[in-house]
């Protein structure tokens, strides 16, 4: 599935859950010597540490990520940059720069969630973002 496929919200539950579910024993957090040029490159990364190809799953919920439940301290000084910069190429490399940290992090809070109530309030945010594509 694309991630441009709008997912039903069972199938947006069920992905979550099985993501989550994959995680686990997953290391998230590469070696310091370890850098990404892109989202690809960490999700061949996380691909070569699970028996199942996590880069298909979490594609498929990209576009449901709640980048603002992920947002801390550096991420708005990174905003902040972006929206005082005037150089496009800037831009570009801050926002996607945001985006991959921002993915980065959901994962992390997906994986560490510990309770119903919180995977419940990661899903609704989720399938808000669902239903407001629809």
């Amino acid at each position: 599935m694309t991630s441009k496929n709008i997912l039903t919200e069972d199938e947006l539950k069920r992905s979550l859950l099985l993501l989550k579910n994959r995680l686990k024993g997953i290391e998230l957090e590469p070696p310091k010597n370890i850098l990404f040029f892109n989202l690809d490159s960490y999700y061949i990364y996380l691909d070569n540490q699970s028996s199942i190809l996590l880069s298909n799953l979490i594609k498929s919920l990209e576009q449901y990520i709640p980048l603002l439940l992920c947002i801390d301290q550096k991420s708005c000084k990174l905003l902040i940059s972006a929206a005082k910069s005037s150089n496009s190429k800037e831009i570009n490399r801050i926002k996607n720069d945001f985006y991959k940290k921002s993915v980065f992090k959901f994962l992390n809070i997906l994986k560490s969630s510990n309770s119903n109530e919180e995977l419940n309030y990661i899903f609704n945010l989720c399938n808000n973002l669902r239903i407001m594509q629809n």
